[in-house]
């Protein structure tokens, strides 16, 4: 089953999945998406960016 979010005013602590480790200066970082929409599939994130994408 899918579900999408969308309109979300900010997706905060985005990363790729190799950044699975965050230490030091990398931890004052706080990667974020605005104007965003999310899409699951079976409770698992399928999609996430821009809605203008």
């Amino acid at each position: 089953m899918y579900l999408l979010i969308k309109n979300i005013k900010g997706l905060v602590q985005v990363r790729t999945p190799d950044e699975n480790i965050i230490r030091g200066a990398e931890m004052k970082k706080l990667p974020t998406i605005s104007n965003a929409f999310l899409l699951l599939k079976d409770d698992k994130i399928e999609s996430l960016g821009e809605m203008d994408h």
